[in-house]
């Protein structure tokens, strides 16, 4: 499938209308932007995202070709294993957990199919549609793509980077409170 029918599809996932909608700054302010289920086909892997970055140098040297120069489709498998394979343990627990539950935490596309945020959630639902799930990817759809060059791609790329490295982190719990959060739990909720 080439890149402008993908984009002619997204956009009329995006006519159907939004399931829910979600806050992003974005473009200097705060926006609310609705969320859509897109087929996992019609996606494709973000090869310049930094949770791959080694990985893209060193196919690149030693296949000596860029990505961008291959099908999406084998783009997509390559890049995929990379994901899979960096954290297998993580990825086992968070497909068990988002087979189970579904997607809970939707990702941002560009409007021609990039993922912005949300390569492992896109790899996981690769991953479920190879053992027969129909899972669709819950996501934001930007109005900008990367390929528009200047100012877009720059405020993708900001908002890339706030997503994923600009947001406050959970405060960590001490030692105890864990453990006295559970058996709080166990005591006043679970029936022995």
């Amino acid at each position: 499938m080439n890149i402008k029918t993908i984009e002619e599809k997204i956009k009329k996932i995006k006519e159907a209308g939004a399931i829910a909608t979600q806050q992003l700054y974005y473009k200097g302010k705060i926006r609310t932007l609705g969320i859509f289920e897109v087929p996992a086909e019609l996606l494709r892997f973000n090869y310049v995202n930094g949770r791959i970055g080694t990985e893209v140098k060193e196919f690149e040297r030693l296949k000596g070709e860029s990505l961008d120069q291959l099908p999406i489709e084998e783009v997509n498998e390559t890049i995929h294993n990379w994901i899979w394979k960096k954290s297998e343990n993580e990825n086992k627990k968070t497909l068990s957990d988002i087979r189970d539950k579904r997607q809970i935490v939707p990702g941002v596309i560009t409007r021609d199919g990039i993922v912005v945020d949300g390569n492992r959630r896109f790899m996981i639902t690769r991953k479920l549609n190879q053992e027969g799930l129909n899972r669709q990817f819950l996501t934001v759809i930007l109005e900008d793509t990367y390929e528009d060059g200047g100012d877009q791609e720059l405020q993708i790329k900001k908002l890339e980077t706030e997503i994923q490295l600009g947001q406050d982190e959970k405060v960590k719990y001490g030692a105890i409170e864990p453990y006295i959060k559970i058996m709080d739990f166990v005591d006043n909720y679970i029936d022995v």
